[in-house]
């Protein structure tokens, strides 16, 4: 019995150490820091924790983690290996002040508490030999306008000076109330490099256009960038390189590399509080359109096109703005032209950047018929818009342009050939006939015969030429509409210009001998009043982009009654018509 006691007392004594807490060590590799800036924070266990993990979320309340990588180490001393576990975490923070790195535990081992001091780039203390501690990092950020009118374009400036070679994303605007600001960006960043106290900077310039949309007290959000640099001291040695195990790190997206580790780096830019000012009494209710610069102009002013009767003319006008972004562009509006129609489609709206500007394109394309020949003035158009410049209110302006329409190209008849003059012969006033003389041939009967005979040759051939030359003719406009017309296809499959253009090969096929150049002159030739008010309600939608009136099946079934009558028309003119050889 007594040996076995003695057997249980040696085993306790030899597993001890087994079961004994081993010592954990928190320690910095920089304090102070700069604000945004990583620093290590390293925890290091000496002995055997077998599966107890630290715990590292309370270090979230007041540090951003990035990343977290362990090591192991086996140290002989006297003979002796003394195990070393480490995790080494990568953290930042986003804000100035005195923070606490609270405890951490591994098993029943904790570590002490460690103070840390954030300090601003420019806040480091002064290095050993004296000279000021310049940060890696630094940013800065201004605008161009503090008093700004609401939709107003603001530049907002955002640099970074870096002495490391710096990696990331763009900047992004922290905002809680995105429906208050509409941000673009002004081109891609701007990287230069200077010499400052013999060492190298960098400074990275993002721009932005700023448009404010509400009037009163505003704030600019915070603007983060969120990167990396790498830093060759933090990397493993040549043979950790090789051999690789034994370290056992365990690297994420923002770990080791062959240049070293890669350490991130958060920098921010401070809000900045603005006063936005009222809409200006000045503009007295019409569109908002703060800007620079705006004009409106045409196609016509290079070069002026050709106007007929009925006959389809385009135009194209463009309405550009300095300042504002695309969706602040007003709706164009086109005055009523008497004797002519016009139809503008929809707005086609583009957004640029030309230097430190935003500058905004809208472009109408309209269609003009005229309806008659003439005179006729298209009246100007004009934008009123606000010069920010100059505190007033403005007027852009398409000058009135005057044009003559010509005649269309329809058929004109051939005036009527007068008939031969005759002259009566002369009665006397007694009623008395007078004889007239009658001229004698003085050529030989033989050659007016052989002349009469080479005439009626020269005659017959003309008729026979004429004839063939019409068959021709017709059958060559016969091949042209030999496509086939797929009206009904064409609105079933709601294709507007199909639909237009079958229309018109409809037309030019049922009425051959007409001339048929758009659907004014198939609603003349159909000559039926509801096929032609659907024509028009396919105009409008065609060229206006307003179709709420066109409807296809209503479209369908004026255009088969149209066509049923046009041939029951053409049957009874056949029938009225005699027989060639009866």
């Amino acid at each position: 019995m007594k040996k076995w006691i003695w057997l249980l007392i040696l085993n306790f004594f030899i597993a001890a150490p087994a079961f004994a807490a081993g010592t954990l060590t928190a320690k910095l590799n920089r304090n102070p820091v700069p604000v945004g800036e990583t620093f290590v924070l390293s925890l290091e266990y000496e002995g055997d924790p077998g599966s107890e993990k630290p715990d590292f979320s309370p270090l979230n309340r007041d540090f951003t983690v990035y990343m977290v990588s362990n090591s192991y180490k086996g140290i002989y001393t006297n003979g002796k290996m003394k195990k070393l576990y480490i995790w080494n975490v990568t953290m930042a923070a986003d804000r100035t002040g005195a923070f606490t790195i609270p405890p951490l535990s591994v098993g029943k081992a904790e570590s002490r508490p460690i103070t840390l001091k954030v300090v601003a780039a420019d806040g480091l203390p002064p290095a050993k030999d004296g000279k000021p501690a310049a940060p890696k990092f630094s940013v800065s950020r201004s605008i161009s306008n503090s008093d700004p009118l609401v939709q107003q374009q603001i530049n907002y400036t955002f640099k970074i000076t870096a002495k490391e070679a710096l990696q990331g994303n763009a900047p992004q605007f922290l905002s809680e109330n995105a429906d208050e600001w509409i941000i673009r960006a002004l081109g891609d960043p701007v990287i230069s490099t200077r010499l400052k106290d013999g060492v190298e900077e960098r400074e990275i310039t993002f721009k932005y256009a700023l448009f404010p949309q509400k009037s009163g007290n505003l704030v600019i959000p915070e603007v983060r960038f969120d990167g990396y640099y790498a830093d060759p001291d933090a990397g493993r040695n040549s043979m950790q390189r090789l051999l690789g195990a034994f370290s056992g790190l365990n690297d994420d997206a923002f770990g080791l590399d062959m240049f070293g580790r890669r350490v991130p780096i958060v920098l921010k830019a401070r809000p900045i509080d603005i006063k936005v000012g009222k809409i200006p009494a000045a503009n007295n209710g019409n569109w908002w359109l703060p800007a620079k610069k705006a004009e409106i102009y045409s196609d016509w002013q290079q070069k002026m096109p050709a106007f007929k009767s009925g006959e389809a003319v385009s135009r194209e006008v463009y309405l550009r703005v300095t300042g504002v972004i695309d969706t602040q562009l007003p709706e164009i509006r086109f005055p009523e032209v008497g004797g002519m129609k016009q139809y503008p489609e929809k707005p086609i709206t583009r957004s640029e950047v030309k230097g430190d500007d935003v500058v905004s394109v809208m472009k109408i394309k309209t269609v003009y018929i005229p309806e008659k020949s003439g005179r006729v003035t298209i009246p100007e158009i004009a934008v009123n818009w606000y010069n920010v410049n100059t505190r007033k209110m403005e007027k852009a302006v398409l000058p009135a342009v005057v044009v003559d329409i010509a005649p269309g190209a329809a058929a004109v008849p051939a005036a009527a050939v007068p008939a031969a003059e005759t002259k009566a012969p002369a009665v006397p006033a007694g009623g008395e006939t007078v004889p007239v003389p009658v001229q004698t041939a003085s050529a030989p009967l033989l050659w007016y015969l052989l002349a009469a005979f080479a005439g009626g040759i020269a005659v017959s051939m003309t008729v026979v030429w004429f004839v063939l030359g019409r068959h021709s003719r017709k059958t060559e406009t016969e091949k042209k509409s030999e496509k086939p017309v797929s009206v009904a296809k064409a609105v079933r499959g709601n294709d507007l210009r199909a639909v237009r253009d079958n229309v018109l090969a409809w037309a030019r096929k049922a009425f051959p001998d007409a001339e048929v150049r758009n659907l004014d002159d198939v609603a003349a030739l159909a000559d039926d009043r509801a096929f032609a008010g659907e024509l028009q309600k396919l105009q409008k939608a065609l060229y206006s982009g307003r179709g709420e009136d066109y409807n296809p099946a209503a479209f369908m079934e004026a255009f088969a009654a149209a066509d049923k009558r046009r041939a029951k028309r053409k049957k009874g003119d056949e029938r009225l018509l005699p027989g060639l050889y009866e």
